[in-house]
């Protein structure tokens, strides 16, 4: 299907009967400017400028309108009618320009909200297979050249019909005029052929260009501490300046050529019209009052034309991101979550042990787990330890439903996480990344994040079990005190309490730590391990860790090696055994 087909499509789609009605408007406004025009006649023959004898039937119509009106056949009566008549047109004008405004912006706004909801309802498989500067690119740039893609359509639309109007009433007066202005025109729009292929090349390079900037920049920026603590500052300048560049060469292109057609429309539409005004009435015999109607339709006619092929030019840089944000949305729908309920299952049945039993899981086709058992108590601490790529980060997104289960399963009780929702299995099992995300707002907001209703009451209960209590209220607005981007304003241990606080928020079955201690200092990790000592006797609490110092003091230590589980049991147990964790114990020197 061509871009352009696809666009029409989804318009149709989005605004049904309104684009017909928009058309109505359009030709009822073009239909008003052309009649207003062609009042001109009976007015220059009011004055005493000759027109040839034998009207044509449109001829004599336009003639006999302000008799028919009622209004006599004065000069003042006939310009009077077409004042009146110019004003309602440009009346409908103005409400069809509002129209076209409205719908565009309203386009725009519907493709964001597409997008965002398709790409945040999508699994985790679609953003690890995805650069989150590309989805910005199609949230904030492509949807506003679809937007202007709209505009174009609406402006083509209406010039197309002015044309077909004004050719109809040109035709009428004086069709030898008219067929050799058309036939200028008409040999205009063929050879800007080619520029029309060359725009729409350049629109297709834009999106990706695009993309491909706000990826670099969303990562040079997030990522400006190494960038300048290896001194790197030029390698990320130069990479940015190469797609500013070949950015500035298309888009330049993108509007030149246009506005090369448009001197190039310009100039040979003028020279036609001095070429008839000159030869009209001595060779084509053109009566002066129909000749000059004519002038005067095609001195609007010509820009008309220019304006037309101009917005097709444009258009063509514009209508491809119809397909980039449709494959996006496509791809994104494609990997949506599922969102069943729960069925005759209720909370009681969620107070038993988390019992996790996969034979495979991963990432698409790729196998990550494999024979997976392990049953987690309803309250203690339980850590899970191996070299980066044994399938700790696995195990924890497949307790979150994020991996792929292929076999197997994970409850809760009786509850198994394929009979809910994975937005409600989530509320069970709280979870406290590496680098706790934190919003700029009050860390009141953030910890209510899950849960905006939150009580006051709530918020503070999770902050001491947290034990984020006492230094939330040191801080100089307490529970309103804005942090700042990403918690800048706060330390490492502090961000983290304030996370666990989070995950605490909703009373989860399982607090899920995943490397939540990895990043800290040595007395912010003691200060985590102070809470998590009094948070077991509360909740299940897993803590996956690389930094075996960490779940020293573990209830139950999981060894786990390429995917699979090869050790289990206490610190005192497994180091008894030179085993596997023994290797690891040594290789960081805690032996």
């Amino acid at each position: 299907m061509s871009v352009f087909r696809l666009l029409i499509d989804d318009l149709s789609q989005t605004f049904g009967a309104r684009l017909l009605v928009l058309l109505v408007l359009m030709t009822i406004v073009a239909m008003g400017e052309g009649l207003g025009i062609s009042l001109l006649l009976p007015l220059l023959n009011s004055i005493g400028v000759s027109q040839m004898p034998g009207e044509t039937g449109l001829q004599q119509a336009i003639s006999n309108l302000p008799e028919m009106l009622g209004l006599g056949s004065s000069v003042f009566s006939i310009m009077g009618l077409a004042i009146s008549i110019f004003f309602a047109q440009m009346l409908l004008s103005i409400g069809n320009n509002w129209w076209v405004a409205s719908l565009q912006r309203q386009y725009a706004a519907q493709w964001q909200r597409r997008l965002f909801g398709a790409f945040i309802s999508a699994r985790w498989s679609f953003f690890a297979d995805k650069k989150a500067g590309e989805l910005v690119n199609a949230i904030t740039t492509e949807t506003s050249r679809l937007a202007g893609a709209f505009n174009l359509l609406a402006q083509i639309a209406i010039a197309a019909i002015i044309i077909g109007v004004y050719t109809v009433i040109a035709l009428a007066v004086s069709w030898q005029a008219t067929l050799a202005l058309l036939f200028v025109g008409l040999v205009l729009l063929v050879g800007a052929r080619g520029i029309t292929k060359k725009t729409h090349q350049i629109g297709v390079r834009l999106g990706p260009l695009n993309a491909e900037l706000n990826v670099q920049t969303t990562e040079f920026l997030t990522g400006a501490k190494l960038i300048k603590a290896t001194a790197t500052e030029d390698r990320a300048r130069q990479r940015i300046n190469r797609l500013v560049d070949e950015l500035r060469v298309n888009y330049r292109l993108a509007t030149f050529l246009p506005g090369l057609v448009r001197g190039i429309f310009e100039f040979v539409s003028l020279t036609a019209l001095c070429l008839i005004l000159v030869f009209g009435h001595g060779y084509l015999n053109i009566a002066p009052a129909n000749l000059l109607v004519v002038l005067a339709l095609f001195v609007r006619l010509f820009p008309k034309i220019n304006m037309f092929q101009q917005y097709v030019q444009v258009l063509n840089t514009y209508a491809p991101a119809i397909q980039i944000t449709t494959y996006l949305e496509e791809k994104a729908i494609a990997e949506r979550e599922h969102t069943l309920t729960a069925v005759g299952r209720g909370e009681q049945t969620l107070s038993g042990n988390v019992t996790v039993s996969i034979q495979k899981a991963g990432y698409g086709d790729i196998v990550t787990l494999k024979n997976i058992n392990i049953v987690f108590p309803k309250y203690g601490f339980v850590g899970i330890v191996g070299e980066s790529g044994a399938g700790k980060s696995t195990l924890a997104n497949c307790m979150l439903g994020l991996s792929d289960i292929i076999s197997g399963d994970i409850r809760i009780g009786e509850l198994s996480i394929r009979d809910i929702s994975t937005g409600t299995w989530r509320k069970y099992v709280g979870y406290v990344p590496q680098e706790t995300i934190l919003f700029h707002a009050t860390i009141r907001e953030n910890i209510a994040w899950a849960n905006s209703s939150a009580t006051f009451e709530e918020v503070e209960r999770a902050a001491r079990r947290a034990s984020a209590h006492e230094f939330i209220m040191a801080l100089p607005e307490g529970y309103d005190t804005v942090i700042g981007d990403q918690g800048t304003r706060l330390s490492g241990g502090q961000r983290q309490r304030i996370g666990i606080a989070r995950a605490l928020l909703g009373s989860p079955k399982v607090l899920l730590l995943d490397e939540a201690t990895s990043a800290l200092d040595s007395a912010s990790e003691r200060a985590i391990l102070e809470t998590i000592t009094v948070l077991r006797q509360e909740i299940c609490i897993v803590s996956i860790a690389h930094r075996l110092g960490s779940v020293r003091d573990t209830d139950n230590l999981i060894v786990m090696k390429d995917g699979s589980i090869v050790e289990s049991g206490t610190w005192e147990e497994l180091i008894s055994k030179q085993g596997y964790l023994t290797k690891l114990a040594l290789s960081q020197h805690i032996l």
